[in-house]
């Protein structure tokens, strides 16, 4: 049901989508200098800094944080399993969506806790479609596993 309701190019801009959004949003980096001489950069800097902190708290409010990765893991899973032909969907949900989870520690810690993540990991290690993916993505998703595996909490865990 999905493929027809869910074309390869919707799944793409839904991806690019995540991708961004998980990068400014969920992983937002520093500001920058608000000693800026352009007005309009210093309240420009000022909106996007309240929107950040609003979301943040949005997100941090009843774990909404998790459940929000947890269904872009799940969607990331999706264009990896449904779509095998889609060359270009699968290299953006490798080398963007999930690559930009593991961007920081406050992030991953999350990130590894959750079922679905274990369940992409299970699939990488363990299903076929997968091992479908083209060597640049294979190596992509296997980047982004090890690095989240920083967030585990013991030694033993991570190995696994």
């Amino acid at each position: 049901m999905r493929m027809s309701v869910f074309s390869p190019r919707l799944m793409e801009a839904i991806t690019w989508f995540l991708a961004r959004w998980s990068r400014t949003y969920l992983m937002p980096e520093e500001i920058g200098d608000i000693n800026s001489n352009s007005i309009h950069d210093h309240d420009s800097k000022f909106r996007q800094l309240h929107s950040r902190r609003a979301l943040g708290r949005f997100l941090g409010e009843h774990n909404q944080g998790k459940v929000v990765l947890d269904i872009i893991v799940r969607i990331s899973v999706t264009t990896l399993v449904a779509y095998p032909g889609e060359k270009d969907l699968q290299e953006l949900a490798c080398t963007q969506l999930l690559h930009a989870l593991v961007r920081q520690k406050n992030v991953y810690v999350h990130l590894v806790s959750l079922d679905s993540w274990r369940e992409l990991a299970n699939a990488f290690a363990n299903e076929k479609s997968l091992f479908l993916l083209n060597s640049a993505n294979q190596r992509s998703l296997a980047q982004t596993l090890v690095l989240s595996a920083n967030g585990m909490k013991n030694l033993e865990a991570s190995n696994q």
